[in-house]
Parts: C-alpha cells; structure tokens; sequence
C-alpha cells in the first residue's frame, strides 16, 4: 500500500491511497526447503499461491506445486504466458491468467530457480507488480544440498553452481536462515510487515531476527516491545587509539568532555524494505553521554552498526563490554528500494570507516587542551608581570628624578625671586632659611640725602 498526493479543484493538495500489487517470489538452490515454506504460505488468507506451468512430470502423486503439462513445450497451450524459462530440460513458466488472480493490492506467492536470476531481474523491470525476493540461504555446502535432493542426478549442483546461486540468493531483498519452523515464522512476519507497514513490533523482530533478517549475531533475549537492545563490542576507538576490550581489560572509558566510537556487538541484515533507527539508553542519557551517529540505517545495509558517543559530563564514564548502550528499532519504507550502494558495502573493521587522518586526530583531549593553553596563558602573564614590574620600577625612578628637578627649581626660583625684592626695597632681606647662602657680589653703599641749604642774606 501506497500514498499518493493530488491537486484538488481548490488548488489543495489532497492524499489518496494507491493500491500496489505484490508479487513474493521465493528464491532458494534446489533441496533448500522452497516447497515447504510455499506450502506454509498458501495456509494465509492474505496471500494467493500463484501455480507456475512446467514441462516436467511431477516428483511424487501428490505434487501439486505446478501446473504440470505432458507436452515438451508449455506454450504449445496457445496460453499468454508473462515469462517462460528453461532449466535442464524443462520448461517452466507462470500464465498471465495466474497473475490475474491476485486481484489489485493483493499479495502473490511464487517461486524462481536462482540460475535465472538474469530473467528475474527482467521480470521484475517488465511486470507492474511490486516484486519481493525472499532468499532462502538454508545450504551451506554441496555434501549437504546433494544430500537434501536424495542424490537425484537430474537436480544435484556441482561446488560451483552452488557457489553462484547461493551469492544470487543472498543478493534477495531478504534471507532468511535457520530451520522450517524457523523460516515460516520469519516470513508471515514479512506479509506482516508488507500489509500493515509502520514500526515493527517485538514479535515480527524476534522471529525476522532468528532467521538472521534484521540483525545478525543477535540474542533473542534483547528484543523488546518495539525494539532490540544492542550491545557494545570490544572495538572502540578514543583519542587516536584504537581500543580493544578482553576479560582484563574490559572497560571502556570516555574522559570528560571528550567522545569514543564504538560498535555493536550486533551487526545489521536489512531488507530492502526496512530501515532502522537507533539512540542511547536512556539510564546513559541522564549521565551525561550523547550519541551521534546518521538519521538512519538505509534499507539494505548489511554490515556493522558504529556510533559517537561523547561524555558531556566533567567526570569520565566507564562503559562494560557487551552491557546495552542504544536501542535499535525498524520501520517499512512505502516500496522496495535497491538497498544500501554506499562506499562501506563490503567494510567490516573499525578501522575502514574512521578516515586514517580522523584515526591519528587528537579528538576530545580538551582537559589536555585547556591545559595546554592554560600553560600558554601562564607564561604570557610571567613575561607580563616581569614587564609590568620593570615598567613600574623605571616610572618610579623617573619620578624621583623629576621630583628632585623640580624641587630644585622651585628653590633657585625663590632664591631669584628674593634677590630681585633685596634690589628694589633696599630693605632688609627677609630671613634666609639656614639651608640658604647667598650669593656674594659688590655691595651698593646709599648717600644720604642732603638737608636744605639755608638762604643766603
């Protein structure tokens, strides 16, 4: 199911629900378990067993997996048929009429030979289904898938075509591993996830997540409600060292103010229609720590889950290896996407994702930091002072001398200033202060005035 926006004749955008017909294809080498999980399948009312044509006669009496036809050839029917193959010496194909049948947004099952994964990609362009493979990786060796089809020469693999058809199948928009039960409960959470979309719930996680879909290296016993707690891994890094926790050392601390990478224990499997999201525990939020990692892990992406964790905190926080440090939940997308095509597809260390020069970066020292510059600031305030205190001791000795100077002149000033009273008053000089000499030089002797004269008779 879809949502599409339109224009209404307000001018308003309106949404209407678009109906999308799905097309299940399950995926698996011969001997892998495809007939079992099929038969399981046509057991829910929401899916409709779509029966694929063939040329070859049926395995046992009560083989009722394909329309079987006597005939070489399929199409000799005269019957439209949306694709035809040949593997072997049979035809195989899926009638146009059977097609019909799944009806507009409902959900089809079938099943495809991995060796014509060429054709399927071609169906999948060409068909206006939304076509969903669901990859059964159930084999690991030829003894094994030999041993599955009873040794019957007509569908036994070399090591070599198991080789290829096992990469094929692990390249479906979802595997699924483990047993019968295992795999039939992981894919009704699949049809669940299709129908309803939305977050999905704990009991869809535990069963996609045993059968290695969602997360792999997973413990069952870490899903929630809605989520799965994740777990920190030995590899870490901090502070340009890369960290590596074991039974004698497994602590990880982060230094104040400072931040480490670290990885999940845990490693993601998504399908091509689920995206994942993941935040810190909520106990390591309230102490100080911060996690910062991308808005979401794309649909697709299979491989290791990293994030930044940075101690906001002045105290250093210590972190045990494989304790619960985040969260992981998943979502549907709205319709299949090609999944994840990013650079760190086939990156599985620590060391691929960090740049080599983020590797050797001093990131977080800031105690060392505001040390250093503490010290810098230090020796600038040493020099200042020894500056400030000669500036000082010349300002004072330069103050004395002026001092002196003008002391000085105010005395040979008042000294001027009294010799010039002593010339016009011809008085007495005032008296002279005892630390005071004057100056000799010649001596003015003042006539008397002459008295009247008498007038002569």
């Amino acid at each position: 199911m879809d949502l599409d926006q339109e224009r209404s004749g307000s001018g308003l955008l309106e949404t209407r629900e678009v109906t999308v017909t799905t097309l299940i294809v399950i995926v698996g080498v011969r001997g892998c378990g495809k007939s079992t999980l099929l038969e399981h399948l046509t057991q829910n009312q929401d899916t409709v067993f779509l029966q694929p044509s063939t040329s070859r006669p049926p395995r046992s009496a009560g083989d009722n997996e394909y329309d079987f036809r006597e005939s070489e050839s399929i199409s000799g029917s005269g019957e439209e048929f949306a694709w035809q193959v040949r593997v072997g010496d049979y035809e195989y194909g899926m009638r146009k009429t059977e097609l019909e049948r799944v009806g507009r947004g409902g959900i089809g099952v079938t099943v495809f030979d991995p060796s014509l994964n060429r054709e399927l990609e071609r169906i999948k362009r060409e068909l206006p289904f939304e076509i969903i493979t669901i990859g059964l990786d159930t084999i690991d060796d030829v003894a094994e898938q030999n041993l599955r089809v009873q040794q019957d020469t007509a569908r036994v693999l070399t090591s070599e075509q198991l080789e290829n058809q096992v990469e094929t199948v692990r390249d479906s928009d979802v595997v699924l591993r483990g047993d019968s039960n295992t795999i039939c409960a992981a894919a009704d959470a699949v049809l669940s996830c299709l129908k309803r979309g939305g977050l999905l719930h704990g009991d869809a996680v535990h069963a996609m997540v045993a059968a290695e879909t969602l997360l792999k290296n997973a413990n069952l016993d870490h899903v929630s409600t809605a989520s799965y707690d994740l777990t920190l891994h030995d590899d870490a890094w901090c502070q340009s060292k890369f960290i590596t926790l074991t039974d004698e050392n497994p602590i990880l601390t982060i230094p104040p103010y400072s931040y480490a990478i670290v990885r999940a224990k845990e490693e993601a499997a998504l399908p091509r229609f689920v995206a994942a999201h993941y935040d810190l525990r909520l106990r390591l939020f309230f102490s100080g720590l911060i996690l910062s990692n991308g808005p979401q892990v794309d649909p697709g992406y299979s491989g290791p889950l990293f994030c930044l964790l940075y101690n906001g905190s002045d105290q250093p926080y210590p972190l045990s290896r494989g304790n619960h440090f985040a969260s992981i939940e998943f979502v549907t997308t709205t319709k299949v996407t090609e999944g994840y095509q990013g650079e760190h597809r086939a990156a599985s260390k620590l060391q691929d994702f960090i740049p080599p020069a983020a590797a050797i970066g001093s990131g977080g020292r800031i105690f060392d930091r505001v040390a250093k510059v503490e010290g810098e600031v230090q020796g600038v305030y040493s020099k200042f002072y020894r500056a400030l205190a000669l500036a000082v001791t010349i300002m004072l000795f330069l103050l004395g001398v002026s001092w002196k100077i003008a002391v000085d002149a105010k005395t040979y000033r008042d000294e001027a200033l009294r010799a010039v009273s002593i010339g016009r008053t011809g008085g007495e000089a005032p008296p002279t202060p005892a630390s005071f000499t004057p100056t000799k030089g010649p001596s003015t002797v003042q006539s008397p005035s002459p008295s009247p004269s008498k007038p002569v008779p």
